[in-house]
């Protein structure tokens, strides 16, 4: 997600400088190969994090509720933008062209921090762990190295079942002499 978002960050960035000279035409051409490039970038980094992140990170009693709402959040943007876009980009409005993504670059980059500061990692977490994590009040940059119950009463299994299996091999072994 990090990598995903910093990336698009740099391509907007690459853009909305190309754009500054809208009369060179091999500056033109390269801002719209890295628009396919923020496209490419866009699709397999955050594209469809919206959908996944709603389902994983929610309990599972506001799940339903957690995806009607980002669903409504996402077209309410999506609105927004295609009412807005035409007048920012269009030369008998304000003509910005590609330097709109100066706009999106600032977007961008405050998105880094609030994936980095407030999504948490779900990697590796069962539902019911991302439940604990959030009845136990666990700041979204702790989950990842949090220790759950679960992962508690495993790792102390796996200790006693070690010590039992090097008790048993040092017994074996002293056996035999």
């Amino acid at each position: 997600m990090i990598y995903g978002i910093t990336a698009l960050t740099v391509l907007n960035l690459i853009v909305a400088c190309a754009g500054l000279n809208e009369s060179n035409a091999s500056a033109m051409t390269a801002a719209s190969a890295f628009l396919v490039m923020y496209n490419f970038f866009y699709n397999i980094a955050i594209g469809p994090l919206p959908y996944i992140m709603a389902t994983e990170v929610s309990s599972v009693s506001l799940r339903a509720k957690t995806m009607a709402l980002a669903t409504i959040t996402n077209y309410a943007f999506q609105c927004m933008w295609s009412f807005c876009l035409p007048y920012m980009f269009n030369a008998d409005q304000a003509n910005m062209g590609s330097k709109i993504n100066f706009i999106f670059t600032g977007m961008s980059f405050l998105s880094i921090f609030v994936f980095y500061f407030i999504q948490p990692e779900t990697a590796g977490r069962s539902f019911e762990e991302i439940d604990e994590l959030f009845a136990n009040n666990v700041s979204p940059r702790k989950w990842k190295s949090y220790k759950t119950q679960k992962q508690q009463q495993s790792d102390k299994f796996y200790d006693k079942l070690k010590q039992e299996v090097s008790h048993n091999e040092y017994a074996s072994d002293h056996e035999e002499v």
